[in-house]
């Protein structure tokens, strides 16, 4: 008896360790928390393109589109560069080859003649003088007059005397003409202007290309429209790409010169990493979306969420392509007055930023490591293995300090991973004593909470930073702790036989195998095993299948989302309210009156907790979002819980009375 007094004595001295060191972490913590709510202004953006294709043929002109278009809310227009490609895509300029042109002049003989001599590609000179003043400036092109029009000719054999500003062509490297079509001839400076006077904040879409970075980088310092410009660039490269120096070196001048980045949610573009720690992650949110014409209230629901829930700071729209002109203006429109009505007061429009820079205080991390490793060495004290937890806490300490000497972040999120699977366990384990009072359920429901929400602070001020805010970097792992815990869970559940199972093995050795392997072996399969099996696997395939954005949910569950969020501003996780937390509740009565049936029921019980601690472990959503639909998943299961006992304790009466009648 003295040593066990003696235990819990020493297991309380730990408790209060980790609270206190837990509790150090918060300062840091609120750190990100003000960083977040400080940022509350988002902007629509559309592209130059499509605001061209709106007018198209269509009773308003460019400058009446744009004015319609600022009063419905969009703030900001992006305009992708000038390249005699582009030009040709929007008929500006028309492309011809020397047989094309034979053609035409098949009774010009004189013409004819020049054709011969002179075989290469000819191009219309465009009719916008600013633009034929560009391309003139960066090209050494003759210009030859067929019939009635002057055109560019650019010979087959194509040489760097063609361009006359700087690029970069490997050794033993030719140009070709599809180089020349692609290559960077600089932003319409009368559009930006237009745009600006319009009210437009522009956005610039650079597209990396060795030959014409040296050029690009040029004309971008050079020519920087406004003081807060920012760069969202095309393609699945950023400039510079793929070597890592020659993007660091590109991204640092332009960060230099006022330049800001966009960051495209749910793309990989090469040198996003470089770019981000390059800047200091002086980078904007962007989420890309198409306007759903059959429902364009549902593009507003994706956009509120995207604003309100994932730090998304920008929404970059796009119209269907096979809308007629006047529809998509008016589309656009609808979408926009319905956004700026339907978005939560404290967001509004205006000129966006990066999130503020802020040093992660190394007091907050330093706490959070010896926090984790302590409660790590309780958690295991759950294994009847002495030197277990031992081994738990020396690992751990040795990882967070290799984190803090290193600052290698695959130990820290190493440190993260197990301290999640772990916290989510063991919340689950801390209340398995069963109750069967209201205040008894309640104490074990507030214990399970308690470990929670160490776990989630302690997680928190490891992955804390502007690359988490971002999205640059993420919790590894996120599989593994919404299904390591409920096999942990599992065992303990089965640990009474397997403790059997472990003595016949170690006095049977073999012999206990092959006769359990034979009873395996003739074991009558029926019909309803197949079918119980099938469904647990079916659904373990499920619940694993929507633990990440590829998961597909139901109409009806996207409807049922949808009604708790205009309800409840954000809706608590259906893993969590609706089946983790009130199993758990339900496993602790049971537990007290059935304590076999109880056991299992934990194992459903604790997804409610691992998923609590997953999130939290979506960086890139506000704390208070997390915070306010936690509150929500564990008021609304406890009551569910609470209804369950009543559910069961009615069957069971009636099902005594129909055993006894």
């Amino acid at each position: 008896m003295k040593e066990r007094t003696l235990t819990l004595k020493n297991k309380t001295y730990l408790w209060i360790a980790i609270i206190v060191f837990t509790l150090l972490t918060i300062p840091g913590i609120m750190q990100r928390f003000t960083t977040e709510t400080n940022q509350n202004h988002y902007e629509t953006v559309l592209p130059y393109s499509e605001v061209l294709n709106m007018t198209e043929n269509g009773a308003l002109s460019i400058e009446d589109t744009l004015h319609d278009l600022h009063e419905a809310g969009l703030t900001s227009i992006s305009i992708e560069p000038i390249t005699l490609q582009q030009l040709i895509n929007d008929d500006s300029i028309t492309l011809y080859t020397t047989e094309d042109l034979m053609d035409l002049v098949r009774f010009d003989e004189e013409k004819r003649a020049q054709l011969k001599e002179e075989k290469g590609t000819y191009l219309t000179v465009p009719n916008d003088q600013d633009v034929r003043n560009m391309i003139d400036e960066v090209f050494n092109f003759d210009t030859v007059t067929i019939g009635p029009s002057d055109l560019y000719f650019i010979p087959r054999q194509v040489t760097e005397t063609l361009v006359q500003v700087p690029i970069t062509v490997e050794e033993d490297e030719t140009l070709s003409i599809d180089d020349l079509l692609g290559f960077h001839i600089g932003f319409n400076q009368a559009v930006i202007e237009r745009l600006e006077a319009a009210g437009y904040s522009v956005i610039l879409r650079p597209e990396n290309n060795p030959l014409h970075n040296a050029y690009l980088l040029m004309d971008l310092l050079e020519n920087k429209p406004s003081e807060d410009t920012g760069l969202l660039f095309t393609g699945t490269e950023l400039i510079g790409a793929p070597k890592p120096g020659d993007i660091a070196d590109a991204t640092s001048s332009l960060n230099d010169a006022g330049y800001y980045f966009y960051f495209i949610e749910f793309s990989n573009q090469q040198g996003l990493t470089t770019m981000g720690t390059t800047t200091n992650y002086n980078v904007v949110r962007l989420h890309s979306l198409k306007i759903d014409e059959e429902s364009p209230q549902e593009s507003i629901y994706r956009s509120i969420r995207a604003v309100k829930e994932r730090n998304i700071r920008s929404l970059f729209l796009r119209t269907p392509e096979t809308l007629a002109n006047d529809r998509a203006l008016d589309l656009t429109i609808t979408y926009l007055n319905r956004l700026d009505t339907n978005m939560p007061a404290t967001f509004s429009k205006g000129d966006v930023q990066a999130f503020e820079t802020y040093n992660v205080s190394t007091l907050s991390v330093i706490s959070a490591i010896i926090a984790g490793a302590l409660f790590i060495f309780i958690a295991l004290a759950l294994i009847k293995i002495k030197w277990v937890k031992y081994v738990g806490l020396i690992g751990m300490l040795l990882g967070g300090l290799g984190y803090i000497v290193t600052d290698i972040i695959l130990l820290m999120q190493a440190f993260g991973l197990i301290l999640a699977i772990m916290g989510a366990t063991y919340a689950t384990l801390i209340g398995a004593s069963g109750q069967t009072t209201i205040k008894g359920i309640t104490l074990q429901y507030l214990k399970a909470i308690g470990v929670t929400t160490i776990t989630v602070l302690l997680i928190l001020a490891l992955y804390n930073g502007n690359a988490f805010i971002n999205g640059f970097e993420h919790f590894k792992g996120v599989t593994l702790v919404y299904a390591v815990p409920m096999v942990l869970v599992a065992l303990w559940s089965m640990s009474d036989h397997l403790l059997a199972v472990y003595r016949k093995l170690a006095t049977e050795k073999w012999t206990y195998v092959k006769n359990q392997f034979q009873r395996f072996l003739d074991w009558q399969v029926k019909y309803w095993h197949v079918i119980a099996l099938s469904l647990v696997l079916v659904g373990f395939l499920y619940y694993i299948s929507r633990t990440g954005n590829a998961g597909v949910a139901a109409d009806f569950e996207i409807w049922f989302r949808q009604k708790l969020e205009n309800l409840l501003y954000v809706r608590p996780r259906t893993k969590e309210f609706l089946i983790g937390l009130p199993a758990f509740v339900l496993a602790v009565y049971l537990t007290g009156r059935f304590p076999k049936l109880g056991r299992f029921v934990y194992i459903v019980g604790s997804i409610g907790f691992l998923s609590i601690v997953n999130t939290f472990s979506h960086f890139h959503i506000p704390i208070y979002i997390s915070v306010i639909r936690t509150i929500y998943s564990l008021v609304i299961g406890y009551i569910l819980g609470l209804i369950l006992i009543y559910i069961f304790k009615w069957i069971e009466k009636k099902i005594i009375r129909l055993i006894g009648g």
